[in-house]
């Protein structure tokens, strides 16, 4: 887009953007996902650990 952009109408001008807005995206992506992974990742092993901790405790995991 950048390339022919030039040679678009004025009020086509807006088309140039739409790649931007997707490689802005893409790079937020990037980084929030492996982000998003290792948080959900840190919950689980905590909700873990918690569990083990009750099962040490005789609770026997039952939460009821």
């Amino acid at each position: 887009m950048l390339i022919v952009r030039d040679s678009l109408d004025p009020a086509d001008k807006w088309w140039v953007w739409v790649p931007v807005a997707g490689f802005v995206t893409g790079l937020f992506g990037l980084v929030y996902v492996p982000y998003v992974k290792h948080s959900r990742a840190r919950a689980g092993e905590r909700r873990r650990q918690r569990a083990l901790a009750d099962d040490h405790e005789g609770n026997g995991g039952s939460r009821g």
